[in-house]
């Protein structure tokens, strides 16, 4: 029979291949966090690396995630942000690139007539 030092080495190597695995699984609670102490938290993203984000890009992201109604759209915005400091930049750029293209759009109209 094993006894409780076997049983709980165990848990704790499971839990760690599991972390192993989730990295950046939570990347909205790191993210929060590296607001708390003020962009001073590496965020690690599920290609394995860890990045040093700022306070102003992370309040960024959780605002775009906080105005999102439905969650099946937060889960995508998470999961591509999670996969890549790049794709975490590319989601927080995504609202600018496209308020510019409907801004650009309008005026043409406008302009046009």
């Amino acid at each position: 029979m094993k006894n409780f030092t076997d049983f709980s080495e165990n848990i704790y190597k499971d839990a760690d291949k599991d972390e192993e695995g989730n990295q950046g699984q939570h990347i909205v609670m790191q993210l929060r966090k590296s607001v708390s102490l003020n962009g001073n938290k590496d965020v690690k993203f599920n290609d394995g690396k860890s990045h040093k984000v700022t306070r102003q890009h992370a309040q960024k992201f959780l605002q775009k995630h906080q105005k999102m109604h439905r969650a099946d759209d937060k889960r995508k915005l998470q999961n591509h942000a999670a996969k890549s400091h790049d794709h975490f930049q590319g989601s927080i750029k995504e609202t600018k690139t496209y308020i510019n293209t409907i801004a650009s759009a309008m005026s043409r109209l406008i302009h046009k007539n």
